[in-house]
């Protein structure tokens, strides 16, 4: 409320001020007495000019005669400023700032006028300039500095207000003064040489734009044409291809008695057969004696276009639009390398010399509409190569399947490898998560989260044993990751506590994020008494019967496989759980790596209220 009175009294007040006129002053008695009295006997109030009659004459002439003249108006923009932040609720501070901008700045141009109307006698009779306040403080200035060092002092003042207010950088403002005078010199002394410069170059251009034109005058050439006549050109252009025999795969199990699976069939697959009574009795997780047998590839469904390549013609055909393209522009190409990969082929070109990078990335759009393609991406430059690189999607992608990247999962060497894919060559990507050592996956609905997650836990599957890795999963969502239930007493970590394999509830979350950080404390114990530093050295050391440190009542050594804990949907468990979460959390991301313990955490919005600043 107050606000909106502020909003209407400043307006009042700007449309009295702006409606000033000193011939109101004839009509006008500045006493209330008087004003009341002519109410009823005097009738010159006709002849005010004001806009809003008597009372705005009244205000006007107070707020320019015994203020800041013409620049009291800077007055209710103030009281317009602080209506509309009551209103609507702004920020104060940035408000305080522009409040002090406006009554210094009016105050420092009425006492200018001030100055120059007692020191100099300029324009006597102009009160409206700068009212009674700036006569008052230009006859002070005056005195104490003099008439011109008040101007230099008012002039100084005004350029600080301006400078601290807007946070002008005065740097660029005198380097940009600075090199114009230095220009100016250095052009005065070498205009004669600039001159025969400047028609060398006019005579260049002339030549270039001669040839353009006799290019653009013959007759376009097709695809099959710019591939016909490729021969004749200077430019080398030469495809890459891979061409590696079938990867054999080390230590994959293929058993005679495990039956093809009918892929249109697998929600039909049974329960594991085994008396979950007699789960118990199942061997602990460092016990020796568990014969576990890895997943035999033949349950991945093949890629039938796996064997489909690029045609060369369409390599081709694309390396030599590539380069007329870039002709047209005047850029010359002295070689061109092509990488066919399954989604995207990287054109390697390498410019001829003198031509500037920034020339090639500015045709990103017209190279694509010269392609016809559905988009393009510029590499400038290529890191570790003297070339830029141009990817351009194929005419028809090929799908990477699972099993086509998984076949090369069990030759890494890495301590917790990952397949993500394939790169822009083909080739398969292999990552370790051990020396990530926690994973972000973030992304919208439908960008493929759990397809990441997905493979990251078959990645561990084809590649580790039960004894090498343990999972703890947490879905808020109940369903991406329900069906490894199944791998309860070989891979999945479970509290004894809790009803749950896959953790959904968020309080179950929250004690199982707890017992993890627990393991934690327990492992780096079992480290410190075993004098060594990391997870891999301890399981070396406990695996050597020399080595291996004596057991004790409180610590039982014995190797330790690694802990992957999986979140499926952060954001969700934030909500609900909030600092219960976060503490065990950040823990975790802080201490977990060197005890083989390690964080992927999926979410739709890695921002601050998710991803808190202690994570």
């Amino acid at each position: 409320m107050l606000g909106l009175l502020l909003i209407f009294f400043s307006f009042f007040l700007l449309l009295s001020i702006i409606s000033y006129s000193r011939f109101d002053e004839a009509y006008l008695s500045t006493l209330f007495g008087d004003f009341f009295d002519s109410l009823s006997s005097d009738n010159n109030f006709s002849f005010i000019n004001n806009w809003l009659g008597v009372i705005g004459a009244h205000i006007s002439m107070f707020f320019i005669r015994s203020t800041f003249g013409i620049f009291s108006a800077v007055i209710p923009l103030l009281f317009l400023l602080w209506g509309f932040a009551l209103f609507f609720k702004i920020n104060y501070k940035t408000l305080i700032k522009v409040s002090n901008f406006l009554l210094l700045f009016g105050l420092i141009l009425s006492s200018f006028f001030g100055l120059l109307k007692t020191n100099y006698n300029l324009m006597p009779g102009m009160i409206e300039l700068s009212g009674s306040v700036g006569n008052y403080l230009g006859e002070v200035f005056g005195r104490l500095l003099g008439g011109l060092g008040s101007i230099i002092f008012l002039t100084g003042s005004l350029a600080a207000l301006i400078v601290l207010t807007f946070n002008i950088k005065l740097d660029g403002i005198i380097n940009s003064v600075k090199d114009i005078f230095e220009n100016n010199l250095a052009g005065n002394e070498n205009t004669v040489e600039e001159n025969t410069d400047n028609i060398s170059r006019i005579k260049e251009l002339n030549e270039k734009k001669r040839k353009k034109i006799k290019r653009e005058k013959e007759p376009a050439l097709s695809g099959s044409d710019l591939i016909a006549d490729e021969t004749e050109q200077e430019t080398r252009i030469r495809i890459v291809r891979k061409d590696e025999p079938e990867p054999q795969v080390k230590n994959a199990v293929h058993d005679d008695e495990i039956k093809k699976v009918d892929l249109q069939k697998v929600g039909e697959i049974s329960e594991p057969d085994y008396d979950k009574e007699d789960e118990s009795s199942l061997p602990n997780q460092w016990e020796e004696n568990i014969h576990y047998k890895r997943p035999s590839f033949d349950l991945l469904e093949p890629n039938p276009k796996e064997d489909i390549v690029v045609a060369e013609e369409e390599l081709k055909r694309n390396a030599a639009l590539l380069k007329e393209k870039l002709r047209l522009f005047d850029i010359e190409i002295e070689d061109i390398s092509v990488t066919p990969g399954p989604v995207v082929t990287l054109y390697e070109i390498v410019p001829a010399p003198g031509v500037k990078i920034s020339r090639i990335v500015g045709l990103e759009n017209d190279i694509a509409l010269a392609l016809a393609a559905r988009g393009i991406r510029i590499i400038a430059p290529i890191p570790g190569k003297s070339a830029i690189g141009v990817e351009i999607p194929n005419a028809e992608a090929l799908l990477v399947n699972a099993r086509s990247v998984l076949n090369r999962i069990q030759e890494s060497k890495y301590e917790l490898p990952m397949a993500f894919g394939k790169t822009i060559s083909g080739d398969v990507f292999l990552t370790d998560l051990a020396k990530m050592p926690h994973l972000l996956i973030a992304g919208s609905t439908g960008s493929g989260k759990s397809v990441g997650i997905n493979m990251i836990i078959s990645s561990f599957l084809y590649a580790k044993d039960p004894l090498e890795v343990k999972f703890a999963m947490i879905d808020p969502k109940k369903i991406e990751l329900s069906f490894y239930k199944k791998l309860r007493k070989h891979f999945l970590a479970v509290c004894p506590d809790l009803d749950e394999e896959i953790i959904t509830a968020p309080q179950n979350a929250v004690l199982l994020l707890k017992s993890v950080e627990m393991e934690m404390e327990k492992r780096y114990d079992k480290l410190a008494k075993a004098g060594v530093r990391n997870i891999v050295d301890y399981n070396i050391k406990v695996s050597d019967p020399v080595k291996k440190p004596k057991d004790s009542d409180e610590i039982k050594h014995h190797p330790m496989p690694y802990i992957v804990v999986i979140v499926d949907e952060l954001a969700d468990l934030m909500i609900t759980a909030g600092k219960e979460v976060e503490e065990p959390i950040t823990r975790l991301a802080q201490l977990a790596r060197a005890v083989g313990i390690h964080l992927v955490l999926a979410t739709q919005r890695p921002s601050v209220n998710v991803i808190t600043g202690v994570i």
